[in-house]
Parts: C-alpha cells; sequence; structure tokens
C-alpha cells in the first residue's frame, strides 16, 4: 500500500532549543495530553483547530488551507479514530516524537507526531500517517523518561 504522508512530513530543526535536560517526563507528559487533544479534533473533522496546535516552523512550510484540505483527504480515507495506542515516545531537547498505532474506522494505521515543547506547551511540528500495522521492531526504543 502506498505511503501516505498526510499533512506535514517535514523536516524537523532543533534551532532554538531551550534546553532543560532531566524534564523529559514532563514534557512527554505534555506532548500526550496535546496529542489526545488533536485525536479529538480529529474525530470531530475540527481541522482548523489542528492546525492551530502547530509551530511557527509548520507554519512556514504548510498554510493552514493545505494543512485542512490534506486533513480532509485523509480523514476521507481513514474515517474517525475508533481506539489509538501510544507505541513510542522519544524525547529531546524541547521535542516529543510519538508513535501510535491506530484504528480508524476504515482501517489501521500508524501515526508519526513531533511536538516542540517549550514552557509547558506542546506544538505540532509535524504529523504523519502511514497505513498498516506497525512494526515495532523498526521503532527506537522509548526515551522519555528520565
Amino acid at each position: 500500500m502506498k505511503k501516505i504522508g498526510c499533512c506535514l512530513s517535514l523536516a524537523v530543526l532543533l534551532g532554538a532549543c531551550d534546553v532543560h535536560v532531566g524534564y523529559y517526563e514532563k514534557d512527554w507528559k505534555t506532548a500526550d495530553a496535546a496529542a489526545d487533544v488533536f485525536h479529538q479534533y480529529w474525530t470531530q473533522g475540527q481541522f482548523s483547530a489542528m492546525y492551530a496546535m502547530s509551530g511557527e516552523l509548520l507554519r512556514q512550510h504548510q498554510t493552514e488551507h493545505d494543512f485542512v484540505q490534506a486533513a480532509e483527504q485523509a480523514m476521507q480515507i481513514y474515517g474517525p479514530i475508533k481506539e489509538s495506542h501510544q507505541l513510542r515516545a522519544a524525547c529531546v531537547l524541547n521535542q516529543v516524537r510519538l508513535v501510535y498505532q491506530t484504528d480508524f474506522r476504515n482501517g489501521k494505521a500508524s501515526e508519526r507526531m513531533i511536538w516542540q515543547v517549550r514552557d509547558n506547551k506542546a506544538e505540532l511540528l509535524s504529523y504523519e500517517i502511514v497505513p498498516g500495522e506497525v512494526d515495532t521492531s523498526t521503532l527506537p526504543d522509548s526515551s522519555c523518561a528520565k
């Protein structure tokens, strides 16, 4: 099946890091809560609200119109979320990278999100959906607990 880079697969730059080593678990909790809201918006079809969660880096590379259009197309393909399980979380320099196995109404897919966390606020930097089951043997170990 063809990989669908829904919405925003982009290279994430580390610039302007507000480094606070030792707070990975706090960053993960912040990003995890933001991902829950993102999933709620997806299921409700609130794609502009999803875009409003994005950071400046994402906004420099994708307009709200393009984001919403891509999300609407992905919703037509996958449908609403029935259930989602976080498989991995990796934390590095104010970024939290999350991988989910998600059961949508129309099938299973993996979701990959990258969040930038600063001042207890998560901003979406990247979001991608890949059809099918996640091969957990290819994923790095989780690294957010510290």
